[in-house]
């Protein structure tokens, strides 16, 4: 699925919108247009060493929180690519 409206934060070929973010007022509303990733079918559970695209999706899971904890989003980094 595709996230039409807000402020695009994650697009797929970096065309189609897949997180998006809008700050009505003083609020802000997060919107995903996946959770399949996210279930325990996909991540595994505590006891799971995660493989490399476990680790992207939890990469992408904790810089999607932590953006919202924070009211910040900076750029994602894929795992392997250096810091900035």
């Amino acid at each position: 699925g595709v996230v039409t409206g807000g402020e695009p934060l994650l697009a797929l070929g970096g065309q189609a919108p897949v997180i998006a973010i809008s700050r009505p007022g003083q609020g802000l509303v997060a919107a995903a247009s996946f959770s399949q990733p996210f279930s325990d079918r996909e991540m595994g559970t505590t006891a799971v060493v995660p493989s490399a695209q476990q680790r992207f999706v939890f990469e992408i899971e904790y810089w999607l929180f932590r953006g919202l904890v924070e009211g910040d989003f900076p750029p994602l980094r894929l795992p392997g690519q250096p810091s900035p």
